[in-house]
């Protein structure tokens, strides 16, 4: 199914449920409205029974076993690359929001959350993405992530040779706490970034599982608190990543 522009996902517990991930396709074409917030936008800040300047409502709509297949340019330069919107993305609240079961590929950024997606539940999904595969700012409580693999599938050759120099598969700032089981990052430019954008008054706080990074990119954190409980490390190059296992600070 080939899509031009953003479907709205308003309102509670509804759904947006394909088959499954190799079945139900969603074509991302270079002609797709790129002023759009997303492929799919999650919202219930906007629906009639919430209240539209908080987005506080829990049950905010799901997506299943799907996957957003972006169509980006076969090239080697970062500059002539589709400026697509994110595949998911959550602009205003999304309180107890699920994503689970999704491919998305070739997207400039995966799932983007800002402003109340409290309580998001992020959880058996697989990432190509030139910036980020997830990027989260401004949350009043704990999400979850669980099952993540951000690596560069579906890519041209050509799109490969970007790929190391950009790509962050995780990036958190300003949320109380995000848990994070079974994330595997592979070959990209960061595994993750926290820091301080000021949307919220205060760094974020992460907390990691299973951690298995196959790359150079490594943990960047400029404000904030970082856990990683148990995981694997291998530092090997492919194709001049960044040789920087960890960096803490400014």
């Amino acid at each position: 199914h080939t899509v031009y522009a953003q479907t709205d996902l308003t309102g509670f517990h509804v759904a947006l449920e394909g088959d499954s991930q190799g079945s139900a396709i969603v074509l991302v074409p270079p002609t797709f409205d790129l002023s759009g917030d997303g492929v799919i936008v999650l919202n219930t800040a906007t629906d009639t029974g919430c209240a539209a300047t908080s987005g506080l409502c829990p049950g905010a709509p799901a997506v299943r076993n799907l996957t957003i297949r972006f169509q980006n340019t076969d090239t080697t330069l970062y500059a002539q690359l589709i400026s697509f919107p994110p595949g998911i993305s959550c602009p205003l609240g999304c309180v107890d929001a699920v994503i689970e079961n999704v491919r998305i590929s070739q997207a400039m950024t995966g799932i983007k959350g800002r402003t109340h997606v409290d309580h998001m539940n992020i959880r058996n999904v697989e990432i190509s993405a030139f910036d980020y595969g997830i990027d989260l700012d401004g949350v009043d409580s704990e999400l979850k992530i669980s099952n993540y693999h951000y690596y560069p599938f579906e890519m041209t050759n050509n799109q490969g040779q970007i790929w190391p120099h950009h790509g962050i598969g995780l990036a958190v700032s300003s949320i109380y706490g995000v848990n994070v089981s079974n994330y595997i990052a592979s070959n990209g430019y960061r595994t993750l970034k926290v820091h301080y954008s000021g949307t919220r008054a205060f760094c974020p706080y992460v907390n990691i599982s299973g951690l298995q990074v196959d790359t150079y990119g490594g943990v960047d954190v400029t404000c904030g608190n970082v856990d990683i409980s148990s995981g694997t490390w291998r530092t090997a190059d492919f194709g001049g990543g960044n040789p920087e296992a960890y960096h803490f600070g400014n």
